[in-house]
């Protein structure tokens, strides 16, 4: 947000507009992040991979918050937090998906009641905090 505020940005650039955008192929590349993401889990591959793939879908809208907030653009930073949003949800929805059609499944009770909490934050008991 410093370098939004202390830095003029060019509002007529292509490349941060699109960070504030949301269309079928920042969908489509949040939704291949996230199978990448899981199957990388899942298979033991790089995890470099989960890295680079998280931060082709969540950096550069993040980044596009904080500098449209820096420069006082807040309409433009609400929508680039809206595709911020949609990427998290599509990269959850890829991974959940990727996951159930590999057959993973929580291992223990204690695993799978964790997994029934809609934060995934449990006490120690298993009772949902939210």
């Amino acid at each position: 947000m410093a370098i939004g505020a202390i830095v003029e940005i060019n509002l007529d650039s292509k490349e941060l507009l699109d960070r504030s955008q949301i269309g079928i192929d920042s969908i489509a590349l949040a939704l291949a992040s996230g199978a990448a993401t899981a199957l990388s889990v899942a298979t033991g591959l790089s995890s470099a991979l989960v890295g680079v793939m998280v931060a082709v879908a969540l950096r550069p809208p993040s980044v596009a918050i904080a500098m449209f907030a820096g420069a006082g653009e807040f309409g433009l930073a609400g929508r680039a937090a809206l595709l911020l949003f949609a990427n998290i949800v599509s990269v959850g929805i890829a991974s959940q998906l990727v996951f159930l059609l590999r057959g993973i499944r929580p291992r223990t009770w204690h695993e799978q009641e964790n997994a029934k909490s809609p934060s995934g934050l449990t006490s120690l008991s298993g009772e949902a905090f939210f």
